[in-house]
């Protein structure tokens, strides 16, 4: 019974068992099942995505390309359109064509944009499905124009200066076609010595002056200053302005030759230029003359001007012959020469000159009778020979001009002819000139006053050649006519 009751038991309890893993089983495989169908469903979906960028920087005007996608469950072929978004500053950008491309499913499509001319700007294209599983999605490509920067020097970018004056050098900065308060930093590279920013005003121009000492080329760097709160696009690849600065030497140099020689008594002109080959010294400026050193009991003296048009002009006289040394110099630390020294030589003054006459003065002649004039030339009592005379004479005499040698005994003479009786002061006139130049104020003359006397004479007027007997009259009267040098003679 025990035994029997036991078995019926058993018997009724497996088939429970075997039903409720049935259902845990079957549970479980529909749980399967839904996952499987939720995954394969969305491995099924439209995906409409960009490849690669979506934001791109390129130089205005430019083209730049972007890259899309519709992928997985999407039709074989995909309608989009591609527009620029407005607003648009970089001004005008465009889709280069076409507009509203078909595309396959699953490759890549590139579409290309033309940037507008505007630097520093930016803008938007959106792609948008119209058909194929994904219509109403988008894609946003952003686009951006580089900054254009225009560097340069404002001026020259050759520069001359001198030892003694200030030179200038000027930057300017433009920034996307307007100025731009971007300063610059300047560096004497030449000697490696920084002059530091320079801040720009409002056209964007930074200037250095500055004052180089020694003489010689240089190159002056200027590098535009980056703002450091922000990145300024463009900005650091900026290359720098570099400018060319000749510094000419000043000295002081001789206009009029370090060595000359002049008369006692004579004052001699000595001219110095300071400055440089490109700039005078300023006007003004002292120039010291000095009389370095003498003959003994010379007497030399020396006044000088200050500088005007980069010259100085020091005036020197003595009248003890001998050397002197006379000194221009100017208070100039970076000349290498800021001192000249002359060298004067003074000689003895030349012994005077003089012409006096040799002939009578006053002279007298007679009309038609050729007269000789003589002067006799000397210097300090020694006659002067083979030196030129001239003459000239007024009416009545002739000719009216000559010109002799003085001989050996430095004698000149000339003949000379009245045509008229009379008293003539200052008729005949010798004449020398000691240095050749004309009306220089040496010139040496001699005058003669000239008394000529008329020739009386009788001229036979009728009864020329007759003939009678002795006691008998001429048949015409016997007359003569007197005259005084050809002309009528009254009370003869």
């Amino acid at each position: 019974m025990y035994s029997t009751s036991n078995v019926a038991t058993g018997r009724r309890a497996v088939p429970a068992l075997v039903r409720r893993a049935w259902n845990w089983g079957s549970a479980l495989l529909l749980v399967a099942l839904a996952m499987a169908w939720s995954s394969a469903a969305q491995a099924q979906s439209c995906d409409f995505v960009a490849i690669g960028p979506t934001s791109q920087l390129a130089p205005a005007g430019s083209t730049i390309s972007f890259t899309l996608e519709a992928q997985t469950a999407c039709s074989p072929t995909v309608n989009i359109s591609l527009a620029v978004t407005p607003p648009d500053n970089t001004g005008g950008a465009t889709i280069v064509p076409p507009a509203n491309p078909t595309i396959t499913l699953d490759t890549p499509y590139t579409f290309a944009v033309t940037l507008g001319p505007n630097p520093g700007a930016g803008g938007s294209v959106t792609a948008t499905c119209l058909s194929g599983g994904c219509a109403g999605d988008t894609l946003v490509f952003n686009f951006t124009t580089n900054n254009q920067f225009v560097y340069a020097a404002d001026g020259p970018a050759s520069v001359v200066t001198n030892q003694l004056q200030d030179f200038t050098v000027a930057t300017s900065i433009e920034l996307n076609g307007g100025p731009a308060g971007l300063n610059s930093n300047f560096t004497n590279l030449t000697t490696a010595t920084p002059y530091g920013v320079r801040v720009a005003d409002t056209n964007g121009i930074a200037t250095l002056t500055e004052t180089l000492t020694a003489a010689g080329s240089y190159v002056v760097r200027a590098s535009l200053v980056c703002p450091v709160a922000f990145v300024l696009e463009g900005c650091a690849a900026v290359p720098p302005v570099d400018f060319n600065v000749l510094v000419e030497p000043v000295s002081l140099n001789p206009v009029t030759p370090l060595t000359v020689a002049g008369n006692a008594g004579v004052p001699q002109t000595l001219t110095v230029s300071y400055g440089s080959a490109s700039f005078p010294g300023p006007d003004g400026t002292p120039i010291t003359w000095t009389v370095l050193t003498q003959p003994v009991g010379g007497d030399g003296a020396v006044t000088g001007t200050a500088l005007l048009g980069g010259q100085s002009n020091g005036t020197f006289n003595a009248t003890v012959p001998g050397d002197y040394a006379v000194q221009a110099s100017v208070a100039c630390t970076p000349c290498a020469i800021s001192s000249r020294i002359f060298t004067v030589t003074v000689i003895p003054a030349p012994l005077p000159v003089t012409l006096v006459e040799a002939s009578a003065n006053p002279a007298s002649g007679t009309v038609g009778v050729p007269q000789v004039f003589s002067v006799e030339l000397e210097q300090g009592g020694l006659p002067l020979p083979a030196e030129a005379i001239a003459w000239s004479a007024t009416a009545p005499f002739s000719p009216t001009a000559a010109n002799t040698l003085t001989n050996g005994a430095g004698v000149a003479s000339a003949s000379f002819t009245p045509s008229a009786a009379g008293t003539f002061p200052a008729a005949v006139t010798a004449s020398f000139d000691p240095d050749g130049i004309p009306a220089s104020g040496d010139e040496l003359t001699v005058s003669f006053d000239v008394v000529v006397a008329s020739v009386p004479g009788l001229v036979a007027a009728s009864g020329d050649g007759q003939q009678a007997l002795p006691g008998s009259a001429f048949a015409l009267p016997v007359t003569v006519t007197a005259d005084d040098s050809g002309l009528p003679a009254v009370g003869v």
